[in-house]
């Protein structure tokens, strides 16, 4: 741990040190990791929505280090940070991270007095790449205590909350022009049924994903299978993991070579998630709205989605035995609502179709739900995990 001065300076110049700021490593002594983390060259870098650290602190101020890597450019894609405060969820904070590393405010605390914090990758994966280099702060920072609960949300574009903080009206999804900056993924459902079951969560989601297909366009008629959340999973992050390794190695960097020590259990040179890192309770699978781009009421395709569908919602089953494992759908799409609910019977899982959307509910960004439907899945799932686990819902104080 280093320390380092904070220098003020007024509008004549050299006002004074008003502070030591220490620096903290991101390990779990400071932190409590949350979601998909990769540590590479001395960056912990973030992977699906809603990964990130959380300590308390009595520090006056608090700054955190991020490094980014944009492949695109592309301002739309930039990579979001939530900073949530004492469990403030209506006051997210939002840092657009710029490319390379640079430090950013977290908060200021001048009472001195405990605080919670929380950092959250809220775009995707498929989004710029970001990482935390490190926490400095004035006062130590501890780890927030793991919750006795644990769920995992597999699912799409509706697990990542995206285009949750836009408001359009029906038939505006083809006007839409997606920005990171529109998605949340602790306003949504998932976000929002963890929270009330007092429940740690893990996201593995990625916009316009499937089974056994990405979304094709409606005058397409060969799937897409680049990358589908079956092949995934086996992976910590297999996309953030590449693109990082791949980058840092040819700048230099020893330490970012693929099938180095610093790839412990790498598969092709990319690192292989341990299911016993994050053992969850109950498992919610959301998936099926982009395969049926691709099944578009086929019999023989929706019977294949479903075998898929089974095959992976069995491998999750061995990897968690005891967990309860959910298959959700029909929240926009209900062609493979039977194909849902017979994967989920074959492979010995729940099953619970979420109704439509709802005009009153009004339309989050390129047509996904509202924050209000986000809401109502939210109610819908968490009687459900409840009468399934024999939970209550957590009282707010």
């Amino acid at each position: 741990m280093t320390k380092r001065p904070v220098i003020l300076f007024s509008a004549a110049g050299f006002f004074g040190v008003i502070a030591v700021k220490n620096r903290y490593e991101i390990k779990p002594d400071n932190v409590k990791i949350m979601g998909r983390t990769l540590r590479i060259d001395g960056t912990t870098w973030l992977g699906y929505s809603a990964s990130g650290v959380s300590f308390y602190t009595y520090a006056r101020e608090v700054s955190v280090q991020l490094q980014a890597i944009s492949e695109s450019g592309d301002p739309s894609q930039t990579a979001v940070i939530g900073i949530v405060l004492n469990d403030d969820y209506d006051r997210i904070r939002k840092i657009a991270v710029r490319r390379g590393k640079a430090e950013y405010p977290v908060c200021v605390n001048f009472s001195g007095g405990a605080v919670k914090v929380a950092l959250f990758k809220l775009s995707e994966v498929w989004n710029d790449k970001v990482g935390i280099v490190c926490i400095y702060a004035d006062e130590d920072i501890v780890p927030v205590e793991p919750s006795k609960r644990k769920i995992l949300f597999i699912g799409d574009s509706i697990t990542a909350g995206y285009g949750i903080e836009v408001s359009e009206g029906p038939g505006m999804a083809d006007a839409y022009t997606f920005r990171t900056m529109d998605v949340n993924p602790l306003k949504n459902y998932a976000g929002q049924t963890a929270r009330r079951l007092g429940a740690d969560f893990t996201n593995l989601c990625w916009s316009g994903n499937g089974v056994i297909s990405q979304y094709i366009p409606p005058d397409t008629d060969i799937p897409d299978t680049k990358d589908l959340l079956p092949d995934l999973y086996p992976y910590t992050d297999r996309t953030t993991e590449q693109v990082v390794r791949i980058l840092l190695s040819a700048k230099g960097s020893r330490r970012a070579v693929l099938n180095s020590d610093a790839a412990p259990g790498a598969k092709d040179g990319l690192t292989v998630f341990n299911p016993a890192d994050f053992v969850p309770d109950v498992i919610v699978a959301a998936l099926g709205t982009n395969d049926a781009s691709f099944t578009k009421g086929i019999k023989r395709r929706e019977r294949l989605f479903a075998e898929r569908y089974a095959a992976f919602m069995m491998a999750l089953g061995r990897d968690y035995p005891r967990a309860v494992r959910l298959i959700i759908h029909g929240i926009i799409e209900s062609s493979l609502t039977d194909a849902c609910r017979a994967a989920a019977q074959y492979a010995g899982a729940y099953f619970m179709e979420i109704p439509p959307l709802r005009p009153e509910e009004g339309y989050g960004g390129g047509g996904h739900p509202s924050y209000l439907a986000h809401c109502r899945m939210a109610d819908q799932l968490t009687d459900e995990i409840c009468r399934r686990t024999g939970w209550t819902e957590e009282k707010e104080d």
